[in-house]
């Protein structure tokens, strides 16, 4: 996902979360291959620790 926050900060429920980077929170993790498909490719990542601080829900 590619966000821009106000402040870069995130509120939920009147709680606010770490700072979110300008191009969001995946920009400079490594993902891992899935599946090579005929016009396609799938990649997943898992939030870590540090992702889930940043942004408290998870996703793959």
């Amino acid at each position: 996902m590619v966000i821009e926050l106000k402040n870069e900060k995130m509120t939920v429920q009147f709680k606010e979360f770490g700072s979110v980077p300008r191009h969001g929170l995946v920009r400079k993790k490594n993902f891992r291959f899935e599946q090579l498909r005929k016009d396609s490719v799938v990649f997943t990542i898992i939030p870590d620790k540090e992702m889930l601080m940043q942004y408290p829900y998870h996703f793959e």
